[in-house]
């Protein structure tokens, strides 16, 4: 008995429930995103500096699957790239860190949160939000409207 109770925490850690704490904890940099993706599309960066910041401290957590060690790197390195910058700057930051979450929720994402992964013919560059109602962060205002839904929630939250 006592070699089953010492053997249950090994279990634990190579569990696919793991691979769930990967999910919550890009649910929890998605919310902080999205405050992003927002502010941006509405030509402005207040409070972008701030959702950066929550992002690095949300990619760099250990609570992580191994398995998806790298893209939360990829993750915090382009979020503290976004911090102190302005709107254009900002924008063209923007897609380094939306690239790795779109990845992320095509080929992992297992959660039960609903993303919309979309795509900007104009810049060549994709976004997520969380409904279906297009809002460029690229463009702002010149362009709100642009762009294409390219994935859908699906089961597991693949694309269909």
């Amino acid at each position: 008995m006592k070699f089953l109770i010492r053997a249950l925490p090994i279990a634990l850690i190579f569990s696919p429930a793991w691979a769930g704490l990967s999910d919550a904890r890009l649910e929890s940099i998605l919310t902080e995103y999205l405050k992003m993706q927002r502010v941006l599309a509405q030509d402005a960066t207040e409070g972008v500096d701030e959702a950066a910041a929550a992002i690095v401290d949300l990619a760099s957590s250990a609570e992580i699957a191994e398995a998806n060690r790298e893209t939360f790197q990829e993750i915090e390195a382009a979020a503290a790239a976004i911090k102190g910058k302005g709107l254009e700057e900002a924008r063209a930051e923007f897609f380094n860190l939306s690239r790795p979450i779109m990845i992320y929720l095509h080929n992992h994402y297992s959660g039960s949160g609903d993303y919309y992964r979309f795509f900007c013919p104009m810049v060549q560059k994709g976004w997520v939000q969380d409904d279906r109602e297009v809002r460029n962060p690229y463009h702002g205002s010149s362009m709100l409207r642009c762009g294409e839904l390219v994935g859908e929630p699906g089961h597991g939250g693949h694309s269909h």
